[in-house]
């Protein structure tokens, strides 16, 4: 019989086998199924190349159990009852190799029958997976970064503060972020006491790019504001169907080339003749709630979003408004957030609440739309950002004075602002501040001058501090407006008294001296440090005939 290089191979195939096994960078074992469990029967010679243990140590009783580690012990046994009613299981897992480390090891597993179909034994391949693992713990550690970079984005490029001081409306405005960055986004421009601008917007699409697109959108409307009001004649707004169109002229291009587009609410609100004019760049109805019949409107335009159409001319909606009255501005991630059947929350719903909590104030009207949210989707994190601007009418509460003065950044001028503080008390009619109070208010605009000319100028003497006051009935307000570095209060430690450290005590020392301070970016793009101290009436007594009261 003539022997063929087939029969060869075959028969030196053994020698083969042993080799490929050790060569491959994978385990194999066979385990043999008892009543009691499973017993190793065979593992491959490569146990002590990949893991470091002999063929004995691995063959010894519970030794897979023994090396797992703690925190995947419990659900890798359990998945094991997986591989007894399917016959296949494939599963990862840290296990410990001989030299203390644990490695990710994938671990596939198949279940064979005898002829009776009852288990008889496991052959299972153990691949080391830590490199991986390493990488996709490495990809979604930048991942996180991703979000963290996209947050600070949305929170100092896309979302400002809303005033909280203007005469006639309270505004409050909220964003709950979503899993995923997007580019939602808001601002506010006042115009003196009389007029308030409030842009909502949202870009389509997620992540950073969408944030940066929004950034870019919210620069572009300031500009536009910027650009109109320098050739708007003197004592006249723009009107914002003209803001509108000029922002869409300076970003459609882009936004066509990058195939996106944004969608805006841009609205003002005149206070003196109370009514709304609203330019609706295909944005969400905005929910317009009447106090005098107690019911929902809603307010909507027929043009396409930005970035749409090149061709698009917007005008505006004017509608009027009573004191008490609330307007409603969000995004589609409240409307359009799902319950577990699948259904939508809806504009009904959405309106429904800001019916049934009409008295609520602007703030608490926000948490109250979240809270339907949360309870009607039952998640506390959706796909899409929820943003909301809640616009309340009041009556307007003009100053009863106020006062304005320009110092150079330098320390020696902090004696003229002081002597600004007093005469300015001086002016308030009614009732005056109690001597300790203004004292308290004269020691934190000091301050905050100083960390101004020291910090936010680093010394420059050549720069500007405008100050501004303001009083009201119920309280006094002193605005600081520069155009130094911005200042994040968040970023400075707490002081420690033991004398380890020194700073940290100007910002603590503002915040005791006043009822409440804000840190904010003007109308005008300036920094701004908003000191609010509260009036309590004093008696005559309290102060003598040198007219101390201040």
């Amino acid at each position: 019989m003539v022997e063929t290089k087939t029969d060869t191979a075959f028969a030196v195939s053994p020698a083969r086998s042993r080799h490929i096994l050790n060569a491959i960078p994978t385990v194999i074992y066979v385990l043999t199924v008892t009543p009691r469990g499973f017993d190793s029967e065979w593992v491959s010679d490569s146990v002590k190349r990949i893991l470091g243990f002999e063929v004995d140590e691995a063959l010894a009783p519970d030794w897979w159990l023994h090396h797992l580690h703690p925190d995947d012990k419990d659900a890798a046994v359990e998945k094991t009852t997986i591989l007894m009613s399917e016959g296949h299981l494939v599963q990862e897992y840290r296990f410990r190799s001989k030299d203390g480390h644990y490695l990710w090891m994938q671990d596939e597993a198949s279940l064979l029958r005898d002829a009776d179909g009852r288990p008889r034994e496991i052959v299972g391949f153990w691949t080391n997976v830590t490199e991986r693992k390493q990488a996709e713990e490495q990809a979604a550690r930048a991942r996180e970064q991703e979000v963290e970079i996209g947050f600070k984005i949305q929170q100092t490029l896309l979302l400002d503060q809303p005033p909280r001081d203007f005469p006639g409306a309270r505004v409050a405005a909220l964003t709950i972020p979503s899993k995923r960055i997007s580019g939602d986004f808001y601002d506010f421009f006042r115009h003196v006491d009389q007029c308030l601008d409030v842009i909502v917007g949202d870009v389509m699409g997620k992540g950073i790019p969408a944030a940066l697109l929004g950034a870019a959108s919210k620069s572009t409307f300031l500009q536009a504001l910027s650009e109109t009001l320098s050739l708007a004649d003197h004592g006249t707004l723009p009107r914002p169907a003209e803001i509108v169109t000029l922002a869409h002229a300076k970003i459609v291009r882009q936004l066509i080339d990058l195939e996106s587009f944004v969608t805006v609410a841009y609205a003002r609100f005149d206070l003196e003749r109370r009514r709304v004019e609203l330019v609706d760049c295909g944005h969400m109805p905005v929910i317009h709630y009447r106090n005098a019949t107690g019911t929902c409107a809603t307010l909507r335009g027929s043009h396409v979003p930005l970035g749409v159409s090149e061709g698009e001319i917007y005008e505006e909606i004017t509608e009027s408004f009573e004191p008490e009255d609330l307007f409603v501005f969000y995004s589609d991630g409240i409307t359009e957030a799902r319950n577990n059947d699948g259904e939508l929350f809806g504009l009904g719903r959405l309106a429904e609440c800001v019916r049934l909590n009409s008295r609520l104030d602007a703030m608490d009207l926000i948490a109250k739309i979240r809270g339907a949210v949360v309870a009607f989707s039952n998640v506390e994190t959706f796909s899409d950002d929820l943003t909301c601007v809640v616009v309340e009418i009041e009556e307007r509460k003009l100053p009863l004075a106020r006062m304005e003065r320009e110092i150079p950044s330098r320390l020696g001028e902090l004696a003229e602002a002081r002597a600004f503080v007093h005469a300015f008390c001086r002016t308030i009619p009614g009732a005056a501040l109690a001597e300790e109070a203004t004292k308290e208010l004269d020691l934190a605009v000091n301050e905050a001058l100083s960390n101004i000319m020291k910090h936010a100028y680093r010394g420059r003497t050549d720069q500007r501090i405008k100050i501004g006051a303001e009083a009201f009935a119920d309280r006094v307000v002193f605005r600081l407006h520069h155009l130094g570095e911005p200042f994040d209060p968040a970023a400075v430690p707490l002081p420690v008294f033991n004398g380890s450290r020194e700073n940290g005590f100007g910002v603590y020392m503002i915040a005791r001296l006043v009822d409440e301070v804000r840190y904010l970016r003007d109308e005008r793009g300036r920094n701004c440090i908003c000191l609010v101290k509260k009036r309590k009436p004093v008696r005559e007594a309290d102060h003598g005939a040198d007219d101390r009261a201040c």
